[in-house]
């Protein structure tokens, strides 16, 4: 790992993750027990 994966933000990483594995933000926000609407603003398009 490079020194710019050591400092991905927690937005870039859920981003990623359901690039990669195509998980729903409802599926993460229950694997990851988050409130699924707050785990929706970090996965918005800006």
């Amino acid at each position: 790992m490079d020194s710019e994966d050591k400092n991905i933000t927690f937005e870039n990483y859920l981003k990623e993750v359901i690039k990669q594995t195509g998980a729903t933000p409802k599926l993460l926000a229950r694997e990851l027990q988050i409130d699924e609407g707050e785990l929706e603003k970090f996965t918005q398009p800006a």
